[in-house]
Parts: C-alpha cells; sequence; structure tokens
C-alpha cells in the first residue's frame, strides 16, 4: 500500500460498503480482473446486494461463517470466456466440474467451498481459477504448494512475473484512484458504471 493510499483510508470510514468494495474489488470493477472476493459483516450484506443490483457486476454469496460473509464478484462474460479457455476448461472437468454453464460451475464450487470452511474438507485450489488467476500460476501454486513464487503481489505469480508485477501496478494506481473519488463524495454505483453498462440478467443470487 503507497503512503498516498494510506493517507486518503485515514480519511474514510473503512466500514462503508463504498470503501470496502474499492479496497477489495479495485481489479474486478476497473476490468483489470474478472473477479475478487469481497469479504464483509453479515449485517453488511444486504447493502452490498443493493448496491450492486444497481450495476453489471454479477455477484453470488459463496459462504457465511462467524458473522462473516464472503461474496464473489465477477464480470460474467468475461469469467465465462476465461473458465471456458481449453486450460482452464480441462483443469475443472478433472476436478469433476461437468457442466458448460458458469452458473452452474460457481454453484457447485460454492458448495465445495462451504465444505472446506465448516467440515474442513480439502481447500479447493479451483478458487484461483473463479478469482481470475493465471492457470500457471493456479498450477504452480499446487504444485509448489505455495512456496517460492517468483513474485508476490495480489497473488502468488509462478510465470511471467515481469508482466504480473505490471498489472499489480495498474491495479495499485486504479485503487489510488478510486479511493480519491470516494473520498471526494462521488457514488461508488457511478463509479462501477463507469466502467461496466448495467445491462439486464447479468445478477447471479
Amino acid at each position: 500500500m503507497s503512503s498516498e493510499v494510506f493517507e486518503i483510508i485515514k480519511r474514510i470510514n473503512l466500514k462503508r460498503i463504498e470503501t470496502q468494495l474499492i479496497l477489495q474489488c479495485t481489479p474486478v470493477i476497473t476490468n483489470l480482473k474478472t473477479s475478487n472476493l469481497l469479504i464483509i459483516e453479515k449485517e453488511l450484506a444486504p447493502t452490498v446486494r443493493l448496491v450492486l443490483d444497481k450495476t453489471s457486476i454479477s455477484y453470488v454469496m459463496l459462504a457465511e461463517l462467524n458473522d462473516r460473509v464472503t461474496f464473489l464478484l465477477y464480470d460474467c462474460e468475461a469469467l465465462e470466456a476465461y473458465t471456458e479457455e481449453e486450460k482452464c476448461y480441462e483443469y475443472l472437468k478433472n476436478l469433476g466440474y461437468v457442466s458448460n454453464d458458469l452458473e452452474e460451475k460457481i454453484r457447485e464450487f460454492q458448495v465445495r467451498y462451504q465444505n472446506y470452511l465448516v467440515q474442513k474438507e480439502v481447500f479447493p485450489h479451483e478458487l484461483g481459477i473463479f478469482l481470475g488467476y493465471p492457470i500457471e500460476d493456479v498450477v504452480g501454486f499446487i504444485e509448489n504448494k505455495g512456496e517460492r513464487p517468483l513474485i508476490t503481489g495480489y497473488w502468488k505469480v509462478y510465470s511471467n512475473p515481469k508482466a504480473k508485477a505490471m498489472l499489480f501496478r495498474k491495479i495499485d494506481i486504479a485503487q489510488e484512484e478510486l479511493l480519491r473519488k470516494v473520498a471526494d463524495g462521488c457514488d461508488v454505483v457511478e463509479i462501477i458504471n463507469g466502467y461496466h453498462k448495467k445491462e439486464e440478467g447479468l445478477v447471479a443470487v
């Protein structure tokens, strides 16, 4: 986190949904990544839905545990295209994801993720795919057991570090810009819709 971002954060309410959306989900908001997790207090979940329903960012509540709620926010078209790429498709197929429908895949992952959280089953590493991480980094993470990454940023990188370092920098710059807008009183829905046109029928509940 840069000193500029730190100074901005000191001026805003960290518990506001608008702030948490920017802090946790800048990449998907600004089209730099297909998806992000949003983890918030349970009492704030209805507000998240009210905000996101005014945008074309799709979402699903993955889990609720210890008064915390985890949402997956995603660009439906972009994530669908990514999961249909040959390497991702085969990776998910080998894990038992047989449907070609994105929402069905997400529902299957939702079950696996909840089983991991509640029943302590094996961690579903395909989370990386649903978060839009490059397949080579997902596989590299598994093969190396999370160790010896080439660089670490918004995820652990095992291939093409220069390009991904540039992407991480773009995300940092975008986050600072969005935080400044929120701090100046801009509406987060208007911010999101500046990157995503609102269309009907894209929200997964």
